[in-house]
């Protein structure tokens, strides 16, 4: 829930900048009286509530829907900003043209800071690899560990805002499980300290059971070979004699 309420707050903040937009369009076309001691009541009362409200969230900034909120109350701050500073040149030199001016940097502001909460909210919904993780490096970082023959079915994404996780299959010799568990922990160790995976499912096997179960193509594990060869294997067997 806390990632959709970012995303919807996200798209939120790209609606409101493009609705800036278009109105500075507006002002741009069609000019109106701007009344600066107005302006700087309204923004200083927003600047004032936003702050209190932004330094709040800030102590909760590891979440993303925090995150999201955060930059929406400090979008309003900069907003606010730049209403009295178009104020203040209005009132000095009467070109009201900064108005929209500065409508469209603050548009753009808000815009750019918005993509980002979108896009990696978008990442996560879509359980997408997280950006600042190599696949081709954790594979070798993983295949270096002592008794690591190879590694298939590599998922790696993001449950939250920094909570990573990981599931795989790993090949190792045929070992019981007390002898498995150093390479399950020099496995988890190495996933949390690199590459901050907290949350990892890792599935050993042996070379027989991967030659029973499936065969291997680049990373991913090809289920419907070995089913076809079951099949073929189960209908070799099944045939009888029509003698008996």
């Amino acid at each position: 829930m806390g990632i959709l309420a970012a995303l919807i707050n996200a798209v939120t903040l790209i609606v409101i900048a493009i609705a800036i937009t278009w109105e500075a369009i507006q002002r741009f076309q069609h000019p109106e009286p701007v009344q600066p001691f107005v302006m700087f009541l309204a923004a200083g009362i927003g600047i004032a509530i936003n702050l209190y409200i932004g330094f709040g969230l800030q102590k909760e900034s590891h979440s993303l829907n925090v995150r999201a909120a955060t930059l929406h109350v400090f979008s309003d701050v900069i907003a606010s900003i730049g209403v009295i500073v178009a104020g203040v040149i209005i009132l000095l030199t009467g070109w009201t043209v900064v108005d929209p001016l500065l409508s469209v940097a603050i548009a753009v502001l808000i815009a750019v800071g918005a993509w980002s909460i979108l896009r990696e909210t978008t990442d996560i919904l879509l359980e997408s690899v997280p950006r600042d993780i190599s696949l081709t490096n954790l594979v070798e970082d993983m295949q270096h560990i002592e008794g690591v023959q190879d590694v298939h079915d590599l998922h790696v994404w993001c449950i939250a805002s920094g909570m990573y996780a990981l599931s795989c299959h790993v090949l190792i010799n045929d070992l019981p499980p007390s002898g498995s568990s150093p390479i399950l922990q020099s496995l988890t160790t190495m996933l949390n300290e690199k590459y901050h995976i907290g949350h990892a499912t890792i599935q050993f096997e042996c070379g027989d059971h991967r030659e029973a179960c499936c065969e291997i193509d680049g990373l991913y594990c090809r289920m419907e070979s070995a089913k076809e060869k079951q099949n073929g294997h189960n209908h070799e067997h099944s045939v009888i004699p029509l003698d008996t």
